[in-house]
């Protein structure tokens, strides 16, 4: 039906005398591979292989060469019980690999109507989240990224963590999602299991989150930011699923229909997991 939507779309561009093209398209993706079990590469090498499979078409149609864009989400739910956070750790790999692919939002921060999809509301503000990231990467070539670490050091009993902030500053927001433990953030000891105590997080610079500990943080321990912190467990979305409380400013001045649905149009921190290097 993609395909064939385009090939419709370039006839009916043609009888009307018209220029037709297309250089994206959107990836909003469920739950279903995460309870399947579907790993990290195979779900990179799937996500790349539609792009390629749709962009063949895409340029046989219309004669183009450009390349298309994927613009997608992060899912929020991951079934830990049986399977890990694969979908998302998938996600981020790709966006820093694929030059073509691009992380619009995380799901967290919306609403949903039931245990899986989105409200209304929310649904129309993931479009906009969507769609803000195309013109973006797309009508402008910009140069995009999502809210994401850039650096993380390790001192004794502190972790500081740089990110890269699209818009203002970091901001550690539990209104917007409500309040979690240590604002999403965990550490783990090198075997990625057996936790470390965090006595505090707070933000020590515009762009710096500092963490602080119980006891020492190990290079080649772990941190982890909105995986298993699910007030309903990891099978949930929204407000009771796996969730941080940290994102930029940009929706302190960019809303989504100010003068009716009215949603802040924030970036909030993705699902990571990080490994501390020296």
């Amino acid at each position: 039906q993609l395909e064939q939507a385009v090939t419709e779309g370039y006839n009916l561009a043609q009888t009307a005398g018209k220029a037709f093209g297309c250089r994206s398209m959107f990836l909003v993706h469920g739950e279903q591979d995460n309870a399947d079990g579907t790993t990290v590469d195979t779900a990179k090498t799937k996500i790349e292989n539609l792009r390629l499979d749709f962009q063949g078409h895409v340029q046989e149609v219309t004669g183009s060469s450009e390349p298309i864009q994927i613009i997608s989400n992060q899912t929020q739910r991951y079934f830990a019980a049986t399977h890990g956070p694969l979908w998302q750790q998938a996600v981020m790999e790709l966006w820093t690999e694929n030059a073509n692919f691009h992380l619009a939002c995380p799901m967290y921060h919306f609403q949903y109507a039931d245990a899986v999809h989105l409200d209304n509301v929310s649904s129309k503000w993931l479009g906009a989240y969507l769609g803000l990231c195309r013109a973006r990467v797309v009508d402008f070539g910009l140069d995009w990224a999502p809210l994401h670490p850039i650096a993380a050091k390790a001192q004794g009993r502190l972790l500081e963590i740089r990110f890269h902030v699209p818009a203002g500053s970091i901001e550690i927001d539990t209104d917007g999602v409500p309040a979690v433990a240590n604002y999403g953030f965990n550490l783990f000891q090198p075997d990625g299991v057996t936790p470390i105590a965090i006595t505090s997080v707070s933000r020590s610079q515009p762009d710096t989150i500092r963490i602080e500990a119980g006891a020492a943080i190990p290079v080649g321990g772990f941190w982890t930011y909105a995986i298993d912190n699910g007030d309903g467990g990891t099978n949930a979305c929204g407000p009771t699923g796996p969730r941080g409380n940290i994102r930029d400013s940009q929706g302190d001045t960019l809303i989504f229909d100010p003068t009716g649905i009215d949603k802040p149009m924030h970036n909030w921190l993705p699902h990571i997991v990080k490994q501390i290097v020296a």
